[in-house]
């Protein structure tokens, strides 16, 4: 087993919970990227060793984290934090799951898994949680009619101000200008988002 160590724990390890406990109150791809650069530079500094039977969520966190960004294991972090013997994963722990993914800019399977689970408990942040992957499939695989397809498919099923930004600044990108009108026409409130929009386009 391995002991904690003396000295950088107490002051390191408080602050990786306060930044997980900061994301989950406002769950963002900001405050996501907070606690993923938090827990990295634990890593950085060798501030933390932490036993092997402890099971606290920031643990996990910090495990999944690392095992993400340096081993590019997804599978292991996956093990590590959503492990079924600890139970079905609570609200907050897929939450977090998936923004460590698209903040990861990890585009795999489990990242699709991850999107499934926050829509089918239809979480308060299913909006966010669909621009997100929205943003990385146009990362990974381009701003094409094919992503914004997949834009009027979410639609269907999650009304959001966020995908429907995301739909104008694609079609707009792609020189759809019918789709543009008609999305205007119908959400009178992005006539005075253009001054942000034409630039992400």
């Amino acid at each position: 087993m391995v002991e904690r160590e003396e000295g950088g724990v107490e002051s390191a390890f408080p602050k990786l919970q306060e930044e997980v406990n900061g994301f989950l109150d406002n769950p963002s791809a900001g405050s996501a990227f907070n606690f993923i650069n938090c827990a990295t530079e634990l890593k950085n500094e060798d501030a933390i060793k932490l036993s092997d039977n402890d099971n606290s969520l920031v643990v996990r966190v910090f495990w999944a984290v690392n095992y993400v960004l340096f081993d590019k294991d997804v599978s292991a972090a996956q093990e590590v934090f959503l492990s079924k013997s600890c139970g079905e994963p609570s609200d907050d722990e897929v939450l977090i799951w998936f923004f460590l993914l698209v903040r990861c800019r990890v585009l795999v399977d489990a990242t699709y898994e991850a999107f499934s689970t926050v829509r089918k408990r239809q979480l308060s942040i299913v909006g966010k949680a669909a621009k997100e992957m929205v943003r990385l499939k146009w990362r990974y695989e381009g701003p094409d009619e094919q992503l914004l397809n997949y834009i009027f498919q979410l639609r269907q099923s999650i009304k959001s101000k966020e995908l429907t930004r995301e739909s104008v600044v694609l079609s707009l990108y792609l020189n759809k200008t019918d789709i543009v009108a008609v999305e205007v026409n119908e959400h009178a409130w992005l006539k005075h988002e253009f001054n942000r929009l034409l630039p992400l386009a």
